[in-house]
C-alpha cells in the first residue's frame, strides 16, 4: 500500500526555479477545481503573492542588498502559501499519486506499511510426477507481505487434526500417520519418498516477518 505527500522540496528552491515551480503549482491546482475543492489559497491571492515575489527578485536583482529583505519576506509569503497548497493537497489526494502530480507537486517515495499476518492459502494444486512415490505441490506467490517462505506437509492416510498445527507448531502423534515435509522456502515443493499407491493429505503454510499463515484445506492426492 502508498502513502505519498507533497515534498517540500521547494523550501530550497532558488529564485527562478520557485518562480517557475509556482507557477506550474497556480496552473495544476487552479485549472482543476472540480479536483482541488475549497483550497486554503484562492488563485487570487495566489497570484498576487507570485507577482510580489517576482517584483521583489527583479529588484533585489538590479538593486542588491538594498532590496534583499524585501524579497525574503515577499518569498516566505509564497511558500507559505505554496505550503498550504501542498497540505490541501495532502488531504484530497490521500496517497493517490497521480492526484499530487496533478497538482504540480513531486510525490515522496512510497512508504512500505508493516507487514501483515499472512492468511490461509487458497489456491493449492498437486499431481505426480513420472517418478514413481513423487508428487509436485505448487501455490500462487502471496503478494504484499514482505519476504514470504513456504512449506509443505503431507500425511499418509489420513489429514491432520484440527489442533496439529497452531501458530507454526506441528504436533505429531507417536502411533499417527507417515508424516513428510518440505521447507525448501519455494511455492513449488517436489515431494519425494511418498508410499506408491497410498493416500496423501497436502497441506501448505506461508511464512514471513510476522508470523506463519494457517494450514491451507487439504488436498488429497493417490500417489503413484
Amino acid at each position: 500500500m502508498k502513502n505519498r505527500k507533497c515534498r517540500l522540496i521547494f523550501h530550497t528552491y532558488g529564485k527562478f526555479v520557485l518562480d517557475t515551480f509556482a507557477n506550474v503549482v497556480k496552473v495544476g491546482v487552479y485549472s482543476n477545481p472540480s479536483v482541488f475543492i475549497n483550497v486554503s489559497v484562492t488563485e487570487a491571492n495566489f497570484t498576487l503573492l507570485l507577482n510580489d515575489f517576482n517584483l521583489a527578485t527583479a529588484d533585489y536583482n538590479i538593486y542588491g542588498k538594498t532590496k534583499r529583505t524585501v524579497y525574503l519576506v515577499a518569498k516566505e509569503k509564497l511558500i507559505n502559501a505554496i505550503d498550504l497548497l501542498a497540505s490541501d493537497v495532502d488531504k484530497i489526494a490521500n496517497g493517490d499519486e497521480s492526484i499530487i502530480l496533478l497538482a504540480g507537486f513531486t510525490p515522496t517515495a512510497a512508504s512500505s506499511l508493516r507487514n501483515a499476518p499472512i492468511e490461509k492459502i487458497q489456491e493449492v494444486t498437486v499431481k505426480n510426477t513420472m517418478v514413481s512415490g513423487q508428487i509436485i505441490i505448487e501455490t500462487p506467490p502471496v503478494a504484499k507481505n514482505g519476504a514470504v517462505f513456504y512449506g509443505a506437509i503431507c500425511s499418509e492416510g489420513t489429514p491432520l487434526g484440527h489442533n496439529d498445527f497452531v501458530d507454526g507448531q506441528i504436533t505429531i502423534n507417536g502411533n499417527g500417520p507417515k508424516i513428510i515435509f518440505n521447507l525448501n522456502k519455494s511455492r513449488k515443493k517436489v515431494i519425494s519418498g511418498c508410499t506408491p499407491g497410498a493416500h496423501y493429505y497436502v497441506y501448505l503454510f506461508a511464512v514471513n516477518a510476522v508470523g506463519v499463515s494457517p494450514l491451507s484445506d487439504p488436498k488429497t492426492i493417490w500417489s503413484n
